[in-house]
């Protein structure tokens, strides 16, 4: 069988401009692709494209879900690529967990949604890559009304899996008490409906290895201040009051990430989300603009991110006919076409103290069933 993300990747290069990615850029992401299993068990990936600058540079993410095998798949592919890298900890890591992942006995089997794997593309690959690890997760949700103690008890049922099993798998030890403890305050103190919707490790990179990521969502603009504030961030500058103000009128929905061990780390980010896609925004030209204003991004770039939405079915390309699209998409073809769709997930604002603004964009494709009424289906 052919690989069918190296073949992805080479047909959705073509929609990249090199405003976002560099040629050496995509050869790096390619090598990734020769190394990992096939589509459509990884069904989402994201491009991460570094803003603002003339030197483009793009990392690469990519997803295995609880469809299509991939739970096994990873466990499959992270022994290989184990055994492959020798002297390196990180797959040895990201096999345990999915391992894990895979076992119906392990609370991880019902709590993580899925993972992703994130390469830092930034240097000459040698050897096996390392990726930072993310999961998705259930039910770490904000308490409604007061917090009684019966509420909060759980919260800490509903959540000791995280620093029990998940991150001590990741750490490859049990995370320390005050460490669990400022966890769980991040948890505690979700606003009603917020939501933590991914943790993750940033195994390769020394300065962050021991931090945790939180990703939080259905936090008002209005609560993401007292939020941070509730769990021990602080802002000498007083700058994000504005910045959220700002963002709030020319975006549809903030999300919020950032890190912590025993205390929470300065540099936070703004995922920012348009509902419709760039072309079909009443937003985009607000957003665009802002971003060129204050030099977060070029016109140029902010051209390629509005032509880079879009769709190619599987007929159409000769890559993919090689590969198990084909009989994939023979299932049921005469209700749904198999389609490589391509979208602008979100871009995020990195905001720290004192420091100026960065901005990303992620863009993202993946396989999709394609619908006569023109809708897209996970799966089929």
């Amino acid at each position: 069988m052919a690989n069918s993300l190296k073949n992805v990747l080479q047909t959705v290069g073509s929609h990249l401009s090199d405003n976002l990615i560099c040629t050496d850029g995509l050869s790096q992401i390619a090598q990734i692709g020769n190394l990992l299993p096939n589509f459509p068990t990884i069904s989402d990936a994201i491009f991460e494209c570094h803003l603002g600058s003339s030197t483009p540079r793009t990392d690469f993410s990519i997803a295995f879900s609880t469809l299509n095998q991939g739970r096994e798949t990873l466990v499959d592919s992270s022994k290989t690529l184990a055994n492959l890298s020798y002297a390196s900890s990180v797959w040895d890591k990201i096999h345990n967990f999915s391992a894990h992942w895979a076992n119906i006995k392990s609370p991880l089997y019902e709590n993580v949604k899925n993972i992703w794997l994130e390469f830092d593309v930034d240097q000459q690959f040698l050897g096996v890559p390392e990726p930072s690890l993310f999961f998705g997760t259930q039910n770490i949700i904000g308490q409604k009304e007061n917090l009684s103690s019966s509420n909060q008890n759980s919260i800490i049922a509903e959540s000791k899996w995280v620093a029990d099993e998940a991150l001590s798998l990741l750490f490859n030890s049990f995370l320390k008490e005050e460490v669990k403890q400022h966890l769980l305050t991040c948890f505690e103190s979700l606003p009603s409906d917020g939501e933590v919707f991914q943790i993750g490790v940033m195994l390769p990179r020394k300065s962050e290895s021991k931090a945790i990521r939180l990703c939080a969502e259905d936090i008002a603009n209005e609560q993401i201040l007292d939020y941070l504030n509730n769990i021990g961030w602080s802002d000498s500058s007083n700058q994000l009051s504005s910045l959220l103000s700002n963002l709030s009128s020319v975006v549809d929905e903030i999300k919020l990430n950032f890190a912590i061990e025993d205390k929470i780390f300065p540099k936070i980010g703004l995922e920012c989300y348009l509902y419709k896609q760039p072309i079909n925004s009443p937003k985009w030209k607000l957003f665009q603009d802002y971003l060129i204003k204050n030099k977060l991004c070029t016109l140029d770039q902010a051209n390629a991110i509005l032509n880079w939405s879009g769709f190619l079915k599987e007929k159409h390309t000769k890559q993919l006919k090689q590969d198990n699209f084909v009989k994939a998409s023979a299932f049921d073809s005469s209700k749904f076409k198999s389609v490589i769709a391509r979208r602008l997930h979100h871009i995020k604002i990195v905001y720290q103290p004192n420091k100026p603004l960065q901005a990303k964009a992620y863009l993202w494709f993946g396989h999709r069933w394609l619908s006569k009424d023109g809708k897209f289906q996970e799966s089929i």
